[in-house]
Formats: C-alpha cells, structure tokens, sequence
C-alpha cells in the first residue's frame, strides 16, 4: 500500500508539473521557450531534485523515508512553478 501510494503520489505531482507548464503555451513552438524560462526561474530547486536523484539512484538500498525526502522535494517545484 506504502508503494502505490508514492507511485500515485508521484504521478500527481508530475501531472500537476505538465498542467502548470502547459498553462503557459499558447503556441506550441513556443513550449520549448517555455521550458527554457522555467528552467531558469527554477534553477536551485531543479539542482536540488536532480541531486536527490543522483543520490537515490546511487543508494543500494532506498528506504520509503528516503522516496518520501524526494516526493516532497518535487512537491516544492511543483509549488515554486504555481507561484
């Protein structure tokens, strides 16, 4: 039950990332610019998640407080991108 409810979790906030990103292309040559604003407007926390990951991946042995530690970190960019 833990598992699928991160999984879920995951999956919800990735789905909110593309709506919230989405919601900001008119045009869909426009999405790439799109990104490229976002990336920038989020620098530190993409660094931060992205260094998240290398350190899970790099772990023999993940724990559910560990996934728990980079869903929240997810659910920070996810807030950052809203506001």
């Amino acid at each position: 039950i833990a598992r699928e409810s991160l999984i879920d979790e995951l999956e919800g906030q990735r789905r909110q990332l593309t709506i919230l990103l989405l919601s900001n292309v008119t045009e869909q040559e426009h999405l790439p610019a799109t990104i490229q604003d976002w990336e920038r407007q989020q620098t530190a926390i993409i660094a931060r998640w992205a260094q998240l990951i290398h350190e899970l991946k790099a772990t023999p042995a993940i724990d559910f407080s560990m996934l728990y530690t980079a869903l929240r970190e997810l659910l920070d960019l996810v807030q950052a991108t809203r506001h």
